[in-house]
């Protein structure tokens, strides 16, 4: 039977970090040393998350390189031609940046090497599995750096594994890896690492322009933990903007835009009418989406021919604002239900993803508050970042994918809540061992963190 402490001391202890006992140690080896010792548990995770990514493979639900997807669209006519155009299924439309373009030219590049052949899904497929189990892997690196224990970061990386659905066909699992590979490594500390922390997020934007509301808070963060000026934060957003210039200039000379992309319009436009469903999948369903949308509208494409891509998405931004307007109670209803599809996302196949995402979305509230309570420096970054980042997908319809360049942050809350239970259920019998304690950002900033088996063996939804 569980020994369990007297009740007032009990819960101070909860919410105090305590030692964790010789069973607790025995079930989750100590990691709070450093990387070496967190090497088994990673390598472990990875295989876990390679083996269910193989599996989704072999047993595919709801992903493809067929018609009717944006990004694929972009690449062959790239690979064929040599032109970033022509995304949508309707018909051809010329020059385009409804889509950032990172993910198209990499998948561009893959038709170019190997055709476009089933050998070019299959590759693309297995580099979003590696991408997926890397970082479920990196979760307990990550958590050592952010608490100062990687238990929890074990955990959350189990609880990773199967809360991801294969979409290769889009930049999702690129884009949670590389977030978490920026968290790792970004650093404010001197010039040239703010000029290489800046360009790796500005990469970032230019596979997923949303990022920027996580990255650009964290090197807020830094700069505050370690007493730095925030002109260096500042200089890190020029950093940023110079690896962006170059393809907004390219929209600019082309599309008449000084933008990432310019698809934002017509996607509230095809979100928010009398017709429009919550989500996306029930807004397909229903046809109309595809009605409101040009990608498989022909007549949504004919005017967005007529008057050119972007006065298009400006008219449908005006469109989508004098709707709202006259219809406020729909898209108060319409938004609520929004939030709720983000948070707890609910597809038709497969279902078990969105239930361990639910799960982990539920545990992850007591993990955050616990975070508060312990005085944990990096939960007011967290609740920042789930405050900010979602805003824009909550007038849009809801899609899962929206959801995985955050879900680091409730995978290690949850992890992280669960932790902390474990250690209080279970009795302390070695009072040598500390507890949880907040790590130290004055690490060396030319030392940048790694992973042993990365550094040490260098061996149909549609879009939105």
């Amino acid at each position: 039977m569980l020994a369990f402490r007297e009740s007032s001391t009990g819960v101070r202890h909860f919410f105090h970090s305590d030692p964790p006992s010789r069973a607790f140690r025995a079930f989750f080896p100590n990691t709070e040393t450093g990387v070496k010792s967190s090497r088994s548990p990673a390598r472990i995770i990875f295989t876990l998350a390679l083996v269910y990514g193989l599996f989704q493979i072999v047993f595919p639900t709801g992903f493809g390189f067929g018609s009717g997807w944006e990004t694929v669209a972009i690449a062959r006519e790239l690979a064929r031609t040599g032109v970033y155009g022509n995304p949508f299924h309707a018909g051809a439309s010329g020059a385009t940046a409804v889509i950032a373009p990172l993910f198209p030219l990499y998948l561009a590049g893959l038709i170019k090497l190997l055709g476009d052949t089933p050998a070019f899904a299959l590759a693309a497929s297995l580099a979003a599995v590696l991408a997926l189990a890397l970082h479920a892997a990196l979760l307990p690196r990550l958590s050592l750096m952010l608490f100062g224990d990687s238990r929890a970061g074990i955990l959350a990386g189990l609880l990773s594994v199967p809360a991801f659905r294969l979409m290769p066909q889009w930049d999702a699992a690129f884009t949670a890896c590389g977030i978490l590979l920026f968290l790792l490594k970004a650093s404010p500390a001197t010039w040239r690492s703010i000029a290489l922390s800046g360009g790796a997020a500005g990469l970032l934007l230019l596979a997923n322009p949303a990022t920027i509301l996580i990255t650009g808070p964290w090197v807020i963060y830094l700069c505050q933990q370690r007493r730095l000026s925030l002109f260096r934060s500042a200089a890190f957003g020029a950093a940023v903007f110079l690896t962006a210039l170059p393809w907004m200039i390219r929209n600019e000379s082309m599309l008449g835009t000084f933008s990432v992309k310019d698809n934002l319009g017509m996607t509230i436009y095809a979100s928010n009418n009398n017709c429009a469903s919550s989500s996306l999948q029930a807004s397909i369903a229903s046809a109309c989406y595809d009605a409101a949308h040009p990608n498989l509208s022909v007549h949504e494409l004919r005017v967005l021919n007529e008057i050119g891509e972007v006065p298009y998405d400006h008219a449908r931004t005006s469109d989508a604002v004098l709707w709202i307007r006259t219809h406020p109670g729909v898209f108060a209803r319409l938004t609520t239900e929004r939030i709720l599809n983000f948070w707890f996302p609910r597809s038709a196949i497969p279902r078990y993803p969105d239930l361990v995402i639910q799960v982990v979305t539920c545990l992850s509230v007591p993990g955050l508050l616990l975070l508060v309570c312990r005085g944990i420096p990096v939960s007011w970054y967290m609740i920042a970042v789930a405050v900010i980042h979602p805003l824009l997908y909550y007038v849009v319809v809801s899609d899962v994918r929206y959801r995985y360049s955050l879900l680091w942050l409730s995978l290690l809350c949850a992890g992280y809540f669960l932790n902390a239970v474990l250690k209080w259920l279970l009795p302390v019998t070695d009072t040598r061992m500390t507890g949880d304690s907040p790590p130290a950002l004055e690490q060396s900033d030319t030392e940048l963190p790694h992973f042993a088996f990365i550094v040490s063996n260098p061996s149909r939804t549609r879009a939105v």
